[in-house]
């Protein structure tokens, strides 16, 4: 009788792995040469470093691969840590490895091949300068799924240099989370202020260091190295808002806004009208400047006291539903009925031409107050009435960094949002509506009188020196005829 089992062929052992006495320093050629050596004898060889005897190369006919010797002191025995083959690393990038794998090994730890990898990549970015990790940072992520724009790449090259200083050109390793929150503190202090007559921001100030900070982090979270900014964050997020940072105090806010008030209800020439019903509308919606400019009466729901803003008017490219406080949906409801498009803000000759708040000299606030600065106020304001944190970023369109927030404003519907923000910006509406006393109220008075002397003043100097400048011109103009 015939037995059903199959008879299998006896399996090969595997080729012996030869050693070498001889110790080469390895390099490209040397190792490509081994390669071509074991193919042709159709065998396996191990070699050793000269520079470092504990790192090998095991060569067979296509393949050559990397390891380290270390004496474990747990288990008393060597141990071999895999590295990589010849196609992934080079004789030098195999030196570093087993440098780091055999410091990983006599702390105790039990590294693999992916962790090894990794440590070194950590070290060997960290001993580059940040000048250079974030050339590389901006014109990686220029060309990534979702690039950064060009301001952004502006603002970090204009703001991270004065931050760091002379660590700027160092080593990334040198900086530490107590160094950075040392460096974050000395900027912060610093307040040049700003230069408007030149449209430029000077460098510096608390603005530009947090931007620094902003990008410190994203360095770090793009090379997956220690993160040199989490105790700045920490202190940021401990410390309330500071009023006196406000060009206009929530205390004297109420007796400056109801001077505004009058002025757009009473009778004003209209280009002030139009200018102070935008300053009117950051300070008691806190939108930014741009989205005022391009405020069109087709997002208005006058019914239903709400506006819709589109992607393209935002900062972060996200339509929103906000609410419209009562104050100054009753003045946006009056400037509807005599407006000629349907642009909010126009200028007077071109109405379909967005309006720039330009000439304050002859509104009462302080010096250099802007639209922004409206907006800063609303955001005290929103403290002082102890708004919650999800209500501020509805009302302040910021981009949460926090998952969980991100999240909760991607799911609930733009109405939900805009109604669970309502009760925050009646309150802020409220707040800054408030009473104001007969002696803050001619305090009010008697600046903006001054401020419309001085501005008057200073409008006929500036008529003055053009009129003499246009004289010498023609003057010129005549010589030379």
């Amino acid at each position: 009788m015939k037995s059903n089992v199959i008879q299998l062929p006896a399996r090969k052992a595997p080729a012996a792995t030869e050693r070498s006495s001889k110790k080469d320093n390895f390099t490209v050629a040397r190792v490509r040469q081994w390669l071509k050596d074991a193919e042709a004898a159709r065998s396996r060889k191990e070699y050793a470093d000269a520079e470092n005897p504990n790192l090998r190369v095991r060569v067979s006919a296509n393949l050559a691969s990397y390891s380290v010797m270390v004496w474990d002191n747990a288990t008393g025995a060597r141990r071999r840590v895999a590295l990589g083959t010849h196609r992934e690393l080079t004789p030098d990038m195999a030196r570093q490895l087993a440098a780091a794998a055999t410091l990983a090994v006599r702390k105790g730890e039990q590294p693999t091949t992916q962790e090894v990898r990794e440590s070194q990549h950590v070290a060997d970015v960290r001993s580059r300068p940040v000048s250079a990790l974030l050339e590389e940072y901006l014109i990686t992520k220029r060309v990534a799924n979702r690039p950064l724009s060009e301001d952004t790449g502006v603002c970090y090259r204009a703001n991270v240099p004065p931050l760091l200083g002379e660590y700027y050109h160092r080593p990334m390793a040198q900086l530490t989370p107590e160094l950075v929150l040392r460096l974050f503190h000395a900027r912060s202090k610093q307040t040049p202020g700003h230069d408007r007559t030149g449209r430029e921001r000077m460098r510096g100030s608390v603005a530009g260091a947090q931007r620094a900070i902003a990008a410190l982090g994203a360095i770090c979270r793009f090379y997956n190295l220690p993160v040199v900014t989490q105790k700045v964050v920490s202190a940021k997020l401990m410390t309330p808002p500071d009023p006196r940072r406000a060009r206009l105090s929530t205390d004297f806010a109420p007796g400056v806004l109801r001077w505004m008030l009058d002025k757009v209800e009473g009778d004003c020439a209209p280009a002030m009208a139009t200018e102070l019903t935008m300053l009117l509308t950051a300070c008691f919606m806190g939108l930014r400047q741009r989205t005022i400019q391009l405020m069109s009466y087709t997002w208005i729901d006058f019914r239903k006291a709400t506006m819709a803003v589109p992607p393209e008017a935002m900062k972060n490219k996200r339509g929103a539903l906000l609410p419209i406080p009562p104050t100054l949906l009753a003045i946006l409801k009056a400037r509807k009925r005599t407006a000629k498009s349907d642009l909010v803000f126009g200028t007077v000759r071109n109405p379909d031409k967005p309006a720039r708040v330009t000439d304050l000299s002859q509104i009462v606030l302080p010096q250099h107050f802007s639209l922004h600065d409206g907006r800063k106020l609303f955001s005290f304001a929103l403290a002082k009435t102890k708004a919650g944190h999800i209500q501020c970023l509805i009302l302040m369109a910021h981009s949460p960094k926090d998952v969980n927030d991100r999240h909760y404003l991607l799911v609930h519907p733009l109405d939900e949002l805009c109604k669970e923000a309502r009760p925050a910006s009646a309150a802020v509406d409220e707040f800054l509506t408030r009473p104001v006393t007969r002696a803050e109220m001619k305090e009010v008075n008697d600046m903006a009188d001054s401020r419309m002397v001085d501005a008057r003043l200073f409008r006929n100097k500036r008529e003055r020196e053009y009129k003499k400048r246009a004289a010498v011109k023609r003057a010129g103009l005549a010589r030379k005829k």
